[in-house]
């Protein structure tokens, strides 16, 4: 359902009060005046749906601080002070005990008072101000929206109901809302929640031209955000891929995909490795830092502990040297999810078997094997859907952040999630 079809239909909300439930959102900013439909999996959440003739409620809802990783029990000082109340509708119950609701902006808080809970909390709050809408915004509101046009006509796939609804807002205060909410899905959470937090709306229209300016420039200059079999970069609300590499082509034994985050979104590359006549020397270039050496290391331990089991002789090692090479590229933050695709290629190399096609990896790892979560999962998942990924192998500890991908993604994409490194081989070779 797209969001002019949700706002005809919901209610309109009741006098905010100065207390509410705070719900923390990872990876995700709810702006005022404006509708989105959201996944809710939290038992703590999911109660607030429980009670008889609760169909809809208010609530506050704040973004959590990390992008990373979804903390455990958020606690208030995880959160961003200044959220939006929003009146939550309850859409569907799913069978696996889920929600899809609709959240309708209503207005700016902050937040006074937390007494913290498991989850969600509740807090004191204080609305803030929207300043009136000026007349001389009217200028600045048209070039905004020029831009917004002006990427919409690069892209294939961007939301014509969307763009209709931008083009015709005369509202400055919802037109700035309503670019966010629209152009900055691939921006960081930083950069999402200082739209939300400046006090101004001509503050709010200069720091989007900016933003938008910048992004029509990249996508006028840089081919990389060509969809592979597309003539068209990909829409705003999907990763645009950082490279033209697509999982559709074969890997020889030795090689694994990584999907990893780079600079201009969700980026697919290949880890390759060798091996040569030596004396158990380790070799990796590509990829700048210790941390990658460390990672390439951890791996290798693994498998030299895990050699009967992977039918390789005690001592394969002794007589070799081992040349892996990761392209460079990599956010410094994401070098870590590099984890189970170097052992996943250095598995394969060493046993001569290549990786299923269209495969693609991401996982930290620890030396006894056990695979860590991962940041930008949903993002990932976005960019891999476009690369012609089919199955994207991910941590367990990940799969509630694909809640919120579109159903033709989810459908499109298998993702298997994984605990352990041998349940990631297991499916990598089958």
């Amino acid at each position: 359902m797209s969001e002019p079809e949700l706002s005809a239909q919901l209610a309109q909300p009741a006098a905010i009060p100065d207390q509410l439930e705070i719900v923390p959102l990872f990876g995700m900013v709810v702006y005022p005046q404006t509708v989105i439909p959201l996944a809710v999996g939290q038992a703590s959440v999911v109660q607030l749906f429980n009670e008889p003739a609760s169909g809809s409620c208010l609530l506050g809802l704040v973004a959590l601080r990390a992008e990373d990783h979804r903390p455990e029990n958020p606690r208030p000082e995880d959160c961003y002070a200044i959220g939006t109340v929003a009146l939550v509708h309850r859409l569907l119950r799913l069978p696996d005990g889920t929600l899809r609701v609709a959240a309708q902006g209503l207005e700016r808080f902050t937040i006074e008072e937390p007494q913290p809970d498991e989850g969600i909390f509740r807090a004191r709050i204080r609305i803030l101000p929207e300043d009136p809408p000026i007349d001389k915004l009217q200028e600045s509101s048209g070039a905004l929206k020029l831009l917004v046009e002006q990427i919409a006509g690069l892209l294939s796939g961007f939301n014509q109901e969307l763009l209709a609804e931008i083009s015709a807002e005369d509202n400055p205060q919802r037109l700035v809302y309503l670019v966010a909410a629209t152009m900055l899905a691939r921006r960081s959470i930083a950069e999402r929640q200082r739209i939300l937090e400046l006090g101004q709306t001509h503050a709010r229209i200069d720091d989007l031209r900016t933003i938008l300016t910048n992004e029509l420039r990249v996508i006028q200059a840089s081919p990389s955000w060509i969809v592979p079999g597309n003539s068209k970069p990909a829409p705003p609300d999907q990763p645009k891929p950082a490279s033209t590499a697509t999982a559709e082509c074969a890997l020889l034994p030795g090689s694994a995909y990584w999907l990893r985050w780079a600079a201009a979104g969700g980026e697919l590359t290949a880890i390759e490795a060798v091996k040569m006549s030596g004396h158990g020397q380790l070799r990796v270039t590509g990829q700048r830092g210790a941390l990658l050496r460390d990672i390439a290391q951890v791996a290798l331990s693994w498998v030299r502990t895990g050699a009967p089991k992977l039918g390789l002789a005690p001592d394969f090692y002794d007589l070799l040297d081992l040349h892996l090479h990761v392209p460079p590229g990599a956010s410094r933050d994401d070098v870590g999810s590099a984890g189970v695709v170097v052992v996943t290629t250095l598995v394969s190399l060493l046993t001569r078997k290549p990786v299923i096609a269209g495969l693609a990896l991401a996982g930290e790892i620890t030396l006894h094997g056990r695979v860590l979560s991962v940041g930008r999962v949903r993002d990932k998942a976005l960019a891999a859907y476009h690369l012609g990924v089919k199955t994207f192998i991910l941590p367990a500890a990940n799969a509630r952040d694909l809640d919120e991908l579109p159903s033709h993604i989810q459908s499109a994409l298998t993702c298997i999630f994984v605990e352990r490194i041998e349940e990631v081989l297991a499916a990598a070779f089958r």
